[in-house]
């Protein structure tokens, strides 16, 4: 079975008055029922995907498998996302869709598909 994959664009920009690039980390974990067959011998188990920002940059694209390839709920993803000065990002059973666009950005997804709201620190 082939599955549609989407490339998940994290990007932070450094500050104007930051003398250095943003520094950071993220995760992202397979959630949901990861069953998407009753027979019970089927199960779908992406690998946990982690990294962090390379030195002098501040984007890293990841490729997901995508949520859509499965019934609602099958295939989910949590997500967690640390950007020095920043709040923890940590949203729960996030669905990524390849039928939003073979390539996403993180906070477009999160917006979008989690009902996620940047607050201020």
């Amino acid at each position: 079975m082939a599955l549609n994959l989407v490339n998940v664009t994290v990007s932070a920009i450094g500050s104007p008055i930051d003398a250095t690039e943003p520094e950071g980390n993220y995760t992202f974990v397979p959630s949901g029922t990861q069953w998407p067959s009753t027979d019970g011998v089927s199960a779908v188990v992406p690998a946990v995907i982690h990294g962090q920002f390379a030195a002098n940059t501040d984007t890293a694209t990841v490729q997901l498998v995508a949520s859509d390839n499965f019934s609602q709920g099958v295939l989910t993803w949590n997500v967690l996302i640390n950007i020095r000065g920043l709040p923890t990002i940590n949203v729960r059973d996030v669905p990524v869709n390849y039928a939003d666009g073979a390539s996403q950005n993180i906070f477009t997804i999160l917006t979008n598909n989690a009902g996620w709201i940047p607050v201020e620190s």
